[in-house]
Protein backbone atom coordinates (compact mmCIF):
# COMPACT_ATOMS: atom_id res chain seq x y z
CA UNK A 1 0.00 0.00 0.00
CA UNK A 2 2.76 2.16 0.52
CA UNK A 3 4.15 2.08 -2.34
CA UNK A 4 1.14 2.87 -4.49
CA UNK A 5 0.92 5.60 -2.16
CA UNK A 6 4.16 6.96 -2.82
CA UNK A 7 3.50 6.50 -6.98
CA UNK A 8 0.28 8.05 -6.70
CA UNK A 9 1.83 10.81 -4.80
CA UNK A 10 4.40 11.50 -7.34
CA UNK A 11 1.23 12.07 -9.87
CA UNK A 12 0.11 14.82 -7.71
CA UNK A 13 0.71 18.30 -8.77
CA UNK A 14 3.83 19.65 -7.94
CA UNK A 15 1.48 22.62 -6.67
CA UNK A 16 -0.55 20.74 -4.99
CA UNK A 17 2.69 19.22 -2.69
CA UNK A 18 3.76 22.64 -1.93
CA UNK A 19 0.21 23.53 -0.55
CA UNK A 20 0.13 20.30 1.73
CA UNK A 21 3.83 21.69 2.88
CA UNK A 22 2.54 24.90 3.75
CA UNK A 23 -0.58 23.58 4.98
CA UNK A 24 1.63 20.96 7.36
CA UNK A 25 3.48 23.68 8.26
CA UNK A 26 0.79 25.76 9.53
CA UNK A 27 -1.25 23.98 11.08
CA UNK A 28 1.41 21.56 12.65
CA UNK A 29 0.43 18.23 11.02
CA UNK A 30 2.15 15.59 9.63
CA UNK A 31 3.38 16.30 5.92
CA UNK A 32 2.35 12.50 5.27
CA UNK A 33 -1.02 12.67 6.94
CA UNK A 34 -1.77 15.01 4.46
CA UNK A 35 -0.31 13.99 1.59
CA UNK A 36 -2.51 10.78 2.26
CA UNK A 37 -5.47 12.47 3.00
CA UNK A 38 -4.49 14.11 -0.62
CA UNK A 39 -4.39 10.66 -2.25
CA UNK A 40 -7.73 9.64 -1.07
CA UNK A 41 -9.34 12.27 -2.60
CA UNK A 42 -7.24 11.35 -5.79
CA UNK A 43 -8.32 8.08 -6.27
CA UNK A 44 -11.96 8.95 -4.81
CA UNK A 45 -12.22 11.42 -7.72
CA UNK A 46 -10.83 9.06 -9.91
CA UNK A 47 -13.23 6.21 -8.77
CA UNK A 48 -16.05 8.67 -9.36
CA UNK A 49 -15.01 9.29 -13.14
CA UNK A 50 -14.84 6.04 -13.58
CA UNK A 51 -18.71 5.33 -12.64
CA UNK A 52 -19.70 8.10 -14.46
CA UNK A 53 -17.73 7.01 -17.61
CA UNK A 54 -19.31 3.32 -17.18
CA UNK A 55 -22.99 4.75 -16.70
CA UNK A 56 -22.52 6.92 -20.09
CA UNK A 57 -20.95 3.67 -22.02
CA UNK A 58 -23.90 1.16 -20.59
CA UNK A 59 -27.18 3.78 -20.98
CA UNK A 60 -25.54 5.52 -24.28
CA UNK A 61 -24.78 3.65 -27.30
CA UNK A 62 -23.05 6.52 -28.80
CA UNK A 63 -21.99 10.38 -28.15
CA UNK A 64 -25.07 11.88 -30.28
CA UNK A 65 -27.36 9.64 -27.86
CA UNK A 66 -25.74 11.40 -24.75
CA UNK A 67 -25.95 14.77 -26.93
CA UNK A 68 -29.80 14.01 -27.67
CA UNK A 69 -30.66 13.02 -24.20
CA UNK A 70 -29.00 16.52 -22.85
CA UNK A 71 -30.89 18.87 -25.80
CA UNK A 72 -34.10 17.34 -24.51
CA UNK A 73 -33.53 18.07 -20.91
CA UNK A 74 -31.82 21.73 -21.61
CA UNK A 75 -35.36 22.19 -23.34
CA UNK A 76 -37.65 21.26 -20.43
CA UNK A 77 -35.35 23.29 -18.26
CA UNK A 78 -35.76 26.20 -20.47
CA UNK A 79 -39.36 25.66 -21.04
CA UNK A 80 -39.97 25.61 -16.89
CA UNK A 81 -37.99 28.50 -16.72
CA UNK A 82 -40.44 30.49 -19.30
CA UNK A 83 -43.46 28.91 -17.55
CA UNK A 84 -41.94 30.40 -14.24
CA UNK A 85 -41.11 33.46 -15.88
CA UNK A 86 -44.92 33.92 -17.35
CA UNK A 87 -46.51 32.95 -13.99
CA UNK A 88 -44.45 35.61 -12.36
CA UNK A 89 -45.86 38.64 -14.77
CA UNK A 90 -48.99 37.28 -14.01
CA UNK A 91 -49.08 38.01 -10.80
CA UNK A 92 -47.86 41.72 -11.00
Amino acid sequence: MRGRMEQISIMLPKKTIEELNLLSESENLPRSNLIRFAILQYLEKKKEGEALQKFVNENFENASDMGAVLKELIEKIVEKGKEGDNAKQRGR
